[in-house]
């Protein structure tokens, strides 16, 4: 809440265009970091992305995300897959 005023949503066109004037300062950082060495073997990294895999999944109940991701195999994305492997 700012003001008394609770926080709006912000959808994804309107957040990639304020993205620059808002929220790089923030996230540009947190990406550089997500390249690093750390990164790849951090179990916490490795939990967060299966709870979005998980998210993802339970909010695509008509599967458009991942068909509409798949390579041209006919895959879903190698994170999708990779990350909901690991919690069944």
């Amino acid at each position: 809440m700012r003001g008394g005023q609770p926080a709006a949503t912000l959808g994804f066109a309107d957040f990639a265009s304020v993205y620059e004037s808002r929220f790089a300062r923030w996230l540009e950082p947190f990406g550089e970091d997500l390249k690093s060495a750390d990164a790849a073997s951090s179990e916490r990294l490795r939990e967060l992305q299966a709870a979005l895999a998980s998210l993802v999944i339970k909010l695509d109940h008509r599967g458009i995300y991942r068909s509409s991701h798949q390579n041209e195999a006919g895959t879903e994305p190698k994170w999708l897959t990779r990350s909901w492997a690991k919690q069944r």
